[in-house]
């Protein structure tokens, strides 16, 4: 179990309620379903937005791209003003542009990313060009990963940490 992991679950258990939930379900385990990549991009997409307005834009986004989905060097060729068209507003599109460029230079699979422990991703991450992350933080590269890694096995308790 990661460091990350065991401060989330000694930090719930400290609560009545949620102590019973925490006992009766097995630790979160990583992510599989999604890349590094696809994660960090739908997490740009949210950010501060309601989760419909979120999906929304983010299917708009996916859109532009038909089958061959959002990659890297797919976003590096479309425009500023089609990001805009989805609902990505200025600075979102930029982080994309952003995270796009990143990725074309680091693996996407999870294979590189699950060989790696939590400090040595947040500083990874920590390369991704801040100058248009400026209310990025490295709390918010946290709770990233916390993104990433934890999902639950068992679905009967209705928590998902995102």
């Amino acid at each position: 179990m990661t460091k990350i992991n065991e401060s989330i679950i000694s930090h719930l258990r400290k609560d009545k309620i949620l102590r019973k939930i925490v006992d009766l379900n097995s630790p979160p385990s990583r992510a599989s379903s999604n890349d590094v990549y696809e994660s960090l991009l739908g997490s740009i997409v949210s950010q501060q937005l309601s989760t419909k307005a979120a999906e929304t834009i983010y299917r708009r986004l996916l859109a532009l791209y038909e089958d061959r989905g959002a990659h890297p060097e797919h976003i590096l060729q479309t425009s500023h003003e089609e990001l805009r068209a989805c609902g990505l507003s200025n600075q979102k599109a930029m982080y994309v542009k952003n995270l796009a460029e990143y990725f074309l230079k680091v693996p996407k699979d999870n294979k590189y990313w699950n060989k790696l422990d939590d400090d040595e991703i947040i500083k990874k991450l920590g390369n991704v060009n801040k100058s248009n992350y400026s209310n990025l933080k490295r709390h918010l590269y946290k709770q990233i990963l916390i993104s990433l890694r934890l999902v639950h096995i068992q679905k009967n308790a209705e928590i998902e940490v995102r």
